[in-house]
């Protein structure tokens, strides 16, 4: 049975394991966004360039790409609460190793392209684990709301990373904010080791077969046969990836197109102010995603996403920026809660790692094509027509914003395309059936 309160709503206070892990991974997080955000900004300051900014992003993102399927069949193997402990330790690694590069004076922008795969694959590998392990502390009924606190921590910190980033990069130096991200990791694996994880539900045993090559092959294509055999996960899928591009846009050109009109000072704010509005995103979705229909609510998040994105590409105003960062971080946590528990009420707790890491190696394409085709569509292809005397020149001139009108031409297309995709999502058949087994799911659940 499940721990519930009066008006019916999960109680997750009652599952002091999940919330050991949680408090350790909030932590974690905040730490490694107040790295990631200083260490963004460090960059462009270095080379001016969007394409080198997201030349960076893009190695972060190769390994968990290519190590995706292994990643899966890693989570599914082993005890979930020691593969998340190793790669706390190997971040935490990791961070001092980047410490001692700028201590030395060894770390640049190129140095940085070459050492964040490192650092990406052993985040890929927790990601998986972490993802995976709800299943494990928590009931099918707690999902919704476990994913909901999980959003609160990585939007809370979002909330007061952007500014605490600034402050320190000026008034501490890079080096000091990436000894407090390897301290964070610390904490959080600290946490891990006092929390208890419920065993994987038995799985009918099989003959040991020898390695071989065709066999770990199988293995590591398992998840892309799950998910094909199942329509409405693979719809569910496809639209998640259309969203990894999204993200994609947003993470590869935000920072620069603010930085290109505005201060440093001011992304710090209009990100603050995002924060906040992922983090009530993230309260609301926690609160209200346990009794939703979660495929019309990914739906209509998605349509409220790519809206603002648009008229935040055509908008210079500050606050109305701020109006529309705070609306696009607002649904972001409900498509990733409503994703999220979808394909957890899907799949079996069993086969998750494989599953999730398979929709991780299609999502992170999308998110890398994405990060790798907007800066150059930006720079090469709106750029140039937008000079003055070509067909785009009234735009870039209406906009007056500057360098950074390209960069809003490729946003405002984006939020657009979303905003279609989504609408067709509505009327199409295989959602309609995704929407009618999840009813069928959440009554099981309930009764579980």
């Amino acid at each position: 049975m499940t721990q519930s309160s009066p008006g019916g709503a999960v109680r997750l206070g009652a599952y002091p394991d999940f919330m050991t892990v949680w408090r350790g991974q909030t932590i974690s997080v905040f730490g490694s966004q107040m790295a990631a955000f200083a260490i963004s900004i460090w960059i462009y300051r270095e080379t001016g360039s969007v394409l080198q900014f997201g030349a960076v992003i893009a190695a972060q993102l190769v390994p968990s790409i290519l190590f995706a399927p292994l990643t899966g069949l890693l989570v599914d193997r082993y005890h979930r609460k020691y593969v998340m402990l190793a790669t706390e330790v190997g971040l935490t690694v990791a961070a001092l190793a980047l410490w001692a590069l700028l201590r030395a004076g060894w770390l640049t922008p190129t140095n940085m392209l070459l050492f964040s795969p490192v650092i990406a694959l052993f985040g890929s590998i927790h990601q998986i684990a972490y993802a995976s392990s709800i299943g494990l502390l928590v009931p099918r009924a707690a999902y919704a709301r476990a994913n909901g606190y999980v959003q609160m921590g990585i939007n809370g910190s979002a909330a007061i990373v952007p500014l605490i980033s600034v402050h320190a990069l000026e008034e501490l130096g890079l080096g000091m904010v990436i000894l407090l991200n390897a301290a964070t990791y610390v904490m959080a694996a600290v946490s891990l080791a006092f929390a208890r994880f419920m065993p994987k539900p038995e799985v009918a045993a099989k003959p040991r077969k020898p390695f071989s090559l065709a066999g770990l092959l199988e293995q590591l294509s398992f998840g892309l046969r799950y998910i094909r055999a199942q329509r409405g996960l693979m719809v569910l899928v496809l639209f998640l990836c259309a969203v990894s591009v999204l993200n994609g846009v947003v993470l590869v050109l935000f920072r620069p197109m603010i930085l290109g009109s505005a201060s440093d000072a001011v992304l710090g704010w209009l990100a603050t102010i995002a924060g906040f509005g992922g983090l009530a995103g993230a309260i609301a979705a926690s609160t209200f995603s346990a009794r939703a229909d979660r495929v019309r609510t990914l739906l209509c998040a998605s349509m409220i996403s790519g809206t603002s994105m648009a008229l935040c590409g055509l908008c210079t105003n500050f606050p109305t920026l701020a109006v529309l960062a705070f609306l696009f971080s607002f649904s972001a946590p409900f498509i990733l809660v409503s994703g999220q528990t979808l394909m957890q009420m899907i799949t079996p707790t069993e086969i998750q790692g494989r599953v999730f890491s398979t929709r991780a190696f299609f999502s992170g394409l999308a998110l890398i094509a994405a990060v790798s085709i907007a800066p150059v569509l930006a720079e090469y292809g709106f750029a140039p027509w937008m000079a003055s005397g070509h067909v785009l020149a009234p735009f870039a001139h209406w906009l007056d914003a500057g360098a950074s009108a390209p960069m809003r031409a490729v946003f405002t297309l984006t939020g657009a395309g979303m905003v279609v995709l989504a609408l067709a999502a509505v009327r199409s058949a295989p959602f309609r059936a995704l929407r009618a087994q999840m009813s069928e799911a959440h009554l099981v659940a309930a009764r579980a």
